[in-house]
């Protein structure tokens, strides 16, 4: 994925499931009820790169934390 590109909901989808993550609890980490995020996966709505790489980010120090619980 080439940098300012929007992700796929293919893309959307495999990242939440390797971070182990509900769709609910994905939205959460954005402030955005879980019904956005399943409108991404599922092709209903685009997401914007920035919020994409903010996902990203937030979901990684969320791991990050858990680990160290």
């Amino acid at each position: 994925m080439r940098p300012g590109e929007k992700p796929t909901p293919e893309q959307i989808a495999k990242a939440r499931e390797r971070a182990k993550m509900t769709q609910e609890e994905a939205a959460a980490l954005l402030y955005m009820k879980w019904r956005a995020w399943d409108r991404y996966e599922k092709g209903a709505r685009k997401m914007h790169p920035a919020l994409w790489e903010l996902w990203q980010i937030k979901a990684k120090i969320a791991q990050l934390e858990e680990a160290a619980a």
